[in-house]
């Protein structure tokens, strides 16, 4: 089933993390010495191969001796080179996470695809499942739209392959939302992710690229 990945913003949950081993809302302090960050609880404990959310709802994970993980994977999530769990954003390795930190399984190699498409406007139909001619998943992660399926070029109505991409959007990026037979509306980004949240699985998407940015995205809704 595809995943479409709109939502502007999520709570974390344990639940949809997978993440089992984990502290939360422990009181304690930060502690730094040559071999790195851990975290002592106020009764002078620390984690060990654990993950911890802080007060600022941050996710880190601490390693077999107790010191905090930077700049590497634990399983599917990324920890930054400050520590915290990477979301919603491209790894330094190239790699996709969610709203929820977890590696979206892009490309056959896992990375964010190509962006290497000639402009021009593009179809995807979002009403099918991966198989021979739908889409696996499609999202807005930061600036970036990231979609994977197989891709329609309006020019000539050829179908192009199946593709794992990465576009930028802009603040020149227009977004459109279209009803059946009537015209298309210009909306905003958050109103486009919300048509997206309600309507698209019933949606044909097109974008148009330029130069490796979507210029303009329309969602629309068969009937």
């Amino acid at each position: 089933m595809k995943k479409l990945l709109f939502a502007m913003s999520f709570a974390v949950t344990l639940s949809a993390m997978g993440i089992s081993a984990y502290a939360a809302g422990a009181g304690g302090t930060w502690r730094e010495n040559n071999l790195g960050w851990w975290y002592e609880t106020y009764d002078g404990g620390y984690y060990r191969n654990a993950w911890f959310q802080d007060s600022d709802s941050k996710w880190y994970y601490f390693n077999g001796d107790g010191y905090m993980v930077a700049d590497q994977w634990v399983g599917d999530y990324y920890l930054s080179y400050r520590g915290s769990m990477l979301t919603n954003t491209i790894t330094p390795d190239g790699y996709a996470v969610d709203y929820n930190g977890k590696w979206i399984h892009a490309g056959s190699n896992g990375r964010v695809g190509d962006t290497d498409l000639d402009n021009g406007t593009y179809t995807f139909d979002l009403t099918v499942d991966g198989k021979e001619m739908g889409v696996d998943y499609c999202g807005i992660y930061g600036n970036q739209y990231l979609i994977a399926g197989h891709i329609y070029r309006e020019s000539d109505n050829e179908h192009v392959e199946y593709r794992s991409l990465s576009y930028k959007l802009t603040g020149n990026t227009r977004y459109r939302t279209k009803y059946g037979m009537s015209g298309s509306v210009d909306v905003s980004q958050e109103q486009f992710v919300e048509f997206a949240n309600d309507y698209s699985a019933q949606c044909l998407l097109t974008i148009t690229v330029v130069n490796g940015d979507v210029a303009d995205i329309m969602l629309y809704k068969l009937r």
